[in-house]
């Protein structure tokens, strides 16, 4: 939880507002995060980032971070952080001990070659074609076929 007070001027006192902070970006993780994984993800993101769990983040939160969740639960998340950009994401890293994998992972380790996200056939076609281009083709290398693997090599055609 964020502490703090707020000083008021004296009364009578001709001193200006001053503007918000814009230099730091409160971001809220809604997955469990140890204190250690935390201090990673914001030394990663650099000195204008704070990353606070969600339960100790403010309501103005700019940011929260949650793994693949329901529509319900997102709408959830919206509400009780209204000005803050939804960012989800798969987080695998065994070093610190998290992660939080979804489908697009899982079809991903099962062998897909790519996840591209849902666009318009005309930028599906352009990110399928940049996908290949950019992406060496596997090679498949045959096993050594005998003559009794071959069809019809044993007679029985």
């Amino acid at each position: 939880m964020l502490e703090g007070f707020l000083i008021t001027p004296p009364a009578g006192s001709e001193q200006t507002p001053q503007p918000p902070r814009d230099d730091i970006c409160v971001v809220a993780t809604a997955m469990p995060l140890s204190e250690a994984a935390r201090s990673t993800l914001s030394e990663g993101l650099g000195e204008h980032y704070i990353v606070l769990d969600l339960i100790d983040a403010p309501p103005t939160a700019d940011v929260v971070l949650t793994q693949p969740i329901s529509p319900q639960l997102l709408n959830k998340l919206q509400a009780d952080f209204p000005a803050a950009r939804i960012i989800v994401t798969e987080i695998d890293d065994e070093e610190a001990g998290v992660s939080y994998s979804g489908p697009v992972s899982r079809v991903l380790n099962a062998g897909a070659t790519a996840y591209l996200p849902p666009r318009p056939l005309d930028q599906v076609a352009q990110n399928v074609r940049t996908h290949l281009e950019q992406t060496p083709r596997p090679v498949l290398d045959a096993p050594a076929r005998t003559p009794q693997h071959e069809l019809g090599a044993s007679g029985d055609q």
